[in-house]
């Protein structure tokens, strides 16, 4: 049976057999997904990722592959993979974002759409980016800005429809408004709870109710704001 790699601890072989690994992700079992299979993992293990961030005031950077070693047994089409050490620093707490695997598989053959459900299910609440900015951190290989902006509201119209995401543009600002996980939530409520506790501005008719500035909260992720 196909064991998720998120549920191996770190600096420990994750095993799986190719079947079971290319069925999870909704590929078929034949030998040019197989091909695909061998050549993400050799790029993994020869490439070499560089991620800056910053928590809790400090600084981080990472440089190295993601995959330290992988193996294969050509006729069970077993699999054993390794990480690097150093890996681990990549998944130290608040530092990364589990996506929802169904709302990505909801929306495959759209690339440009996978990549933005990406980025913003990153931010608890999404600020608004222009689409120059956006142009930029997708790598879009789609020169003119013109051009790229029509795939961009193509790709944002795919999110409405199949996820329910809503988009508004002012200007070339474009702002993105989804409901928030459920450890997002709980990130917004703490906020809201530490400007609770100071004191009001005079002439403040008190706090908006928690379900007014949270869209989806309750139905997300169950948290009781009465």
């Amino acid at each position: 049976m196909f064991q998720k790699p998120r549920y191996h601890p770190l600096e420990t072989e994750c095993c799986f057999r190719g079947y079971d690994f290319l069925k999870a992700i909704g590929r078929q079992d034949g030998k040019r997904e197989y091909d695909d299979l061998n050549n993400s993992l050799t790029r993994l293990r020869d490439g070499r990722v560089v991620v800056e961030w910053t928590m809790h005031g400090r600084p981080y950077h990472f440089e190295g592959g993601l995959v330290a070693t992988f193996t294969r047994e050509k006729k069970s089409k077993l699999y054993k993979v390794t990480f690097a050490n150093e890996i681990k620093s990549l998944f130290m707490r608040a530092s990364w974002t589990a996506l929802e695997w169904s709302e990505r598989q909801a929306l495959k053959g759209h690339p440009l759409a996978q990549w933005l459900h990406s980025y913003f299910s990153t931010h608890a609440e999404p600020f608004p980016v222009s689409a120059a900015f956006l142009h930029e951190k997708t790598g879009s290989p789609t020169k003119l800005l013109k051009h790229f902006r029509t795939e961009l509201k193509n790709a944002l119209a795919t999110l409405e429809q199949v996820l329910g995401w809503k988009a508004s543009w002012k200007a070339d600002l474009v702002t993105v408004t989804r409901p928030p996980s459920a450890s997002q939530a709980r990130h917004l409520l703490r906020n809201m709870t530490k400007k609770a506790n100071g004191k009001p501005k005079r002439g403040e008719g008190g706090l908006a109710p928690a379900r007014a500035v949270l869209p989806g909260l309750l139905k997300r992720s169950k948290i009781s704001v009465d």
